[in-house]
């Protein structure tokens, strides 16, 4: 799914030129990227796709690890997820796709260690085992993980009322309706005890994030400048 085009290289003898066009991967031909207002009067990133004519919205989330988890546990998280589906298989719903997607990327420069030692360190007074950690943190940063998850919804416009035929009515319609689907999927992933970190992406966070998918290199370009 990577872009071609730093697969092309030069060609001819010497310094001969080749005037190259950079371009998006194949799989992202025919997407549309808008920005739209929630609720609150914020800014979030939309994705339409004109090939299956889909509108979709991105949220992040975070859950509990289950990688040391035993059989019933793991069993309990299959039939919450059994539910979470089922909540958007209702004749009412729009949606017509869920997806996840799970990132792991290297930790270019520890910033998430770090985020996670000041959100859920206790305050002992301690200053001295206080310097040790961070100076742990500062050697395994480079060597870290950074894990995000992402959700995303699509609705598809021949289930939402109102959606017309032509824009910009016709994104402004789906747009609400994306909202709506969202926040309504937010608050069942809150019931069974999923953690929405950032309920809808901005244009620059959805934009980042693809970016990310298709290249996980950039966050080294990205962190040092």
């Amino acid at each position: 799914p990577l872009n071609p085009l730093p697969l092309v290289g030069t060609t001819g003898y010497g310094f001969d030129t080749v005037e190259l066009h950079a371009g998006a991967p194949a799989t992202m031909q025919g997407l549309r990227f808008l920005a739209a207002l929630d609720n609150r009067g914020r800014m979030f990133g939309v994705v339409h796709d004109t090939m299956c004519d889909g509108y979709s919205a991105v949220m992040r989330v975070e859950g509990q690890n289950s990688v040391l988890a035993d059989g019933a546990e793991l069993e309990a998280v299959t039939q919450v997820w059994g539910q979470i589906l089922a909540s958007l298989g209702t004749a009412s719903s729009s949606v017509r796709r869920l997806q996840l997607v799970e990132v792991a990327a290297p930790d270019v420069d520890g910033t998430d260690l770090y985020r996670y030692y000041a959100q859920h360190a206790t305050s002992s007074g301690n200053g001295v085992a206080d310097d040790s950690y961070r100076q742990l943190l500062a050697q395994a940063g480079p060597t870290s993980t950074v894990h995000e998850t992402f959700l995303s919804l699509q609705i598809s416009p021949d289930r939402v009322r109102r959606a017309g035929r032509r824009s910009p009515a016709r994104d402004a319609a789906m747009t609400k309706q994306l909202v709506a689907e969202m926040t309504q999927f937010a608050r069942v992933l809150h019931r069974y005890g999923i953690q929405v970190v950032d309920p809808l992406l901005s244009p620059r966070e959805l934009a980042r994030a693809i970016r990310y998918a298709f290249d996980p290199g950039a966050r080294v370009d990205v962190a040092r400048r």
